[in-house]
């Protein structure tokens, strides 16, 4: 069999279609599963028109444009990693063995975060497909490896979020909302 090339356009497609924990060959698997069972759709498939086919090669040309021409978010219109940690602790404090899957971690963060809390910007998709709040939840999770609250991927395991020691314990006062004081960064110098 040919090797099938893959392009940044269609590979976003994919991945907007996979759940948290997919890989692209489940993604792939699954839609294989729907264009197999169907004969009709199967052989249009196996066929593309020519003009199908230009799209593809094209679409593959076009997509490199347009990734380089987004734009980033502009500094402080966007809902920062450091906001979700509280939740994230709270979350994974009563989680069976202070532990769980990125994807359930998020579904929680979806229903106990107020949607006033966010911008309409966190909602928006990123070139990757994924909603940017969401995004900002993930990179909250390094920070929390950063500063030894989470377990790094190699104790926890591949898409697990676990609690360490230090992320089970309270926080002190001056954090507990997520924000350092004026009097609790001098306490802490």
């Amino acid at each position: 069999m040919p090797n099938i090339r893959v392009s940044d356009l269609n590979k976003v497609r994919l991945e907007s279609l996979g759940r948290f924990g997919d890989c692209h060959d489940s993604v792939l698997g699954r839609a294989l599963d729907l264009i197999l069972g169907d004969h009709r759709l199967a052989d249009s498939v196996r066929t593309p028109a020519p003009a199908q086919a230009q799209s593809f090669v094209t679409a593959g040309r076009a997509d490199s444009h347009s990734a380089d021409s987004r734009t980033r978010a502009r500094k402080g219109t966007v809902t920062g990693e450091r906001f979700f940690i509280p939740y994230i602790l709270s979350i994974l404090k009563k989680a069976k063995n202070h532990s769980m899957h990125c994807g359930e971690v998020l579904r929680e963060l979806e229903r106990l975060v107020p949607r006033e809390r966010f911008s309409s910007i966190d909602f928006e998709k990123l070139p990757s497909g994924a909603v940017r709040w969401a995004n900002k939840a993930q990179w909250a999770r390094k920070v929390m490896v950063d500063e030894g609250l989470l377990e790094p991927v190699e104790k926890a395991g591949h898409g697990v979020w676990k609690l360490t020691e230090a992320g089970l314990a309270p926080p002190p006062p001056t954090l507990a909302a997520g924000r350092i004081s004026v009097a609790g960064a001098r306490k802490l110098l």
